[in-house]
C-alpha cells in the first residue's frame, strides 16, 4: 500500500516538473535595429515597433535605435509606424538564444484628409513639412520646388518669406537676415551645416578707437553678419530656419540658425529601365517682371542646368548657368 502511494506521489511530481523543464529549455531571443528616413537617412525618434498579435514592442530613442528583449522563439510580423511616414511590416523568424537585427527605412508621405490634391511641385514640400513636424527644435523648412515658384532675387529674399524672419536691405535687395528681431550678428548662417564666416559689418557694430597717432582712428571690429545677396536662390536645394536653440548647438547664437542646402544631381527616375543609359535632364527657368519705379518690363532671369548621374548613379554632375538683369533704379539730381 505504501509503495503504491509513493509511486503515485512520484508520478505527480514528475508530471508537474516536466513543463517547467521544457519551458527552461526554450531560450528567448532579442530583436534590435535602427529606424531611419529612407530619403535622407536621418534617425526617427519615437517610432513604434510592435510584434503583431503580441503585447511586445518598443519605441525608438533619439538615435532611432529600438530593442525588444526576451522574445520567445518563433515567427512574427513586425510592424513599424511613425507619424507622417508610411507603415512598414516585415515577417521574421527568431531563433532561441540569438540576437536578430532588423533595420527599417520609412518613406515620408503627406498627411491625408478626406480630399487629397497631389501636384508635382508639392511633393518636395511635403517632405519638408514632415521634417519640420518631426524636428526636435522649432524649425521652418522650405523645399527647392517651393523656392523656384517665386521670383526671389537672392537667397536672403527666399529666407525673408518665412515667419519670424525679416531682412536688412542694401540697394533695395535683401542682404542680411534678422531672426526674431535680433540683428544678424546674433544669428548663424550655415551651408550644409558648415558655419560661414562673416563678410560684412552689421549696422550696430562695436567700434574701437586707436589713439596711438595724432588723430583718433575709428575701426569696426566685425561680427558674424553675412551678406546673402550674392547667393542665387536657384542654387538652393532647401532652407531650414531654426528659431529655438537646443543645448547641442552653438551657445553664442541668440536669434537662430539659417541653414542652406545646395542643389544636387537628381537620381534616376523610377520609370527608367535598369541598366539603360540615362540621358541628362535639362532644367530651364525663365522669369520676367515689371519694374514699377522705371515702368519697364526689361528685367529678366534665365537659369539653365543639365543634370545627370554616372557609374550606377554614384557620381552626379550638376551644372548651372544663369543670366539676370535687375534695374534697381536710382535718385539723380542735376544742378547748374
Amino acid at each position: 500500500m505504501r509503495e503504491k502511494t509513493l509511486h503515485r506521489f512520484l508520478a505527480a511530481v514528475l508530471l508537474t516538473t516536466l513543463p517547467c523543464i521544457s519551458a527552461l529549455g526554450q531560450k528567448s531571443a532579442n530583436l534590435t535595429g535602427v529606424i531611419k528616413d529612407a530619403q535622407n537617412g536621418d534617425a526617427l525618434p519615437g517610432a513604434n515597433v510592435l510584434l503583431v498579435g503580441t503585447g511586445m514592442g518598443a519605441t525608438s530613442d533619439v538615435s532611432g535605435k529600438y530593442s525588444v528583449r526576451n522574445v520567445p522563439a518563433g515567427s512574427y510580423t513586425v510592424r513599424v509606424t511613425y507619424v507622417g511616414y508610411k507603415t512598414m511590416t516585415r515577417a521574421i523568424t527568431l531563433e532561441g538564444g540569438t540576437d536578430r537585427r532588423e533595420d527599417f527605412k520609412l518613406v515620408a508621405v503627406a498627411l491625408e484628409g478626406e480630399t487629397v490634391v497631389v501636384t508635382a511641385q508639392a511633393s518636395g514640400q511635403n517632405e519638408a513639412i514632415n521634417r519640420q513636424l518631426s524636428s526636435m527644435p522649432v524649425m521652418n523648412a522650405v523645399s527647392a520646388a517651393k523656392i523656384q515658384e517665386l521670383p526671389d532675387a537672392n537667397a536672403a529674399e527666399s529666407v525673408g518669406r518665412l515667419p519670424g524672419v525679416s531682412l536688412l536691405r542694401t540697394g533695395g535687395e535683401g542682404s542680411q537676415v534678422v531672426v526674431r528681431g535680433l540683428s544678424p550678428q546674433y544669428n548663424q548662417i550655415t551651408i550644409e551645416g558648415v558655419e560661414q564666416s562673416a563678410n560684412v559689418n552689421s549696422s550696430n557694430n562695436i567700434t574701437a578707437w586707436a589713439v596711438s597717432q595724432s588723430e583718433a582712428v575709428n575701426s569696426s571690429l566685425g561680427d558674424r553678419g553675412m551678406d546673402l545677396s550674392m547667393i542665387s536662390s536657384s542654387m538652393l536645394g532647401g532652407i531650414e530656419v531654426i528659431k529655438a536653440i537646443t543645448p547641442d548647438m552653438d551657445a553664442t547664437v541668440l536669434g537662430g540658425v539659417v541653414n542652406f542646402e545646395m542643389r544636387k544631381a537628381a537620381k534616376q527616375t523610377a520609370s527608367a529601365e535598369p541598366g539603360q543609359p540615362w540621358m541628362p535632364r535639362f532644367d530651364l527657368l525663365a522669369q520676367g517682371g515689371h519694374n514699377n519705379l522705371k515702368n519697364t518690363y526689361s528685367d529678366y532671369r534665365f537659369v539653365g542646368s543639365p543634370v545627370t548621374r554616372l557609374f550606377d548613379e554614384r557620381f552626379g554632375i550638376f551644372v548651372q548657368a544663369s543670366s539676370e538683369r535687375r534695374n534697381l533704379s536710382a535718385n539723380e539730381l542735376g544742378v547748374d
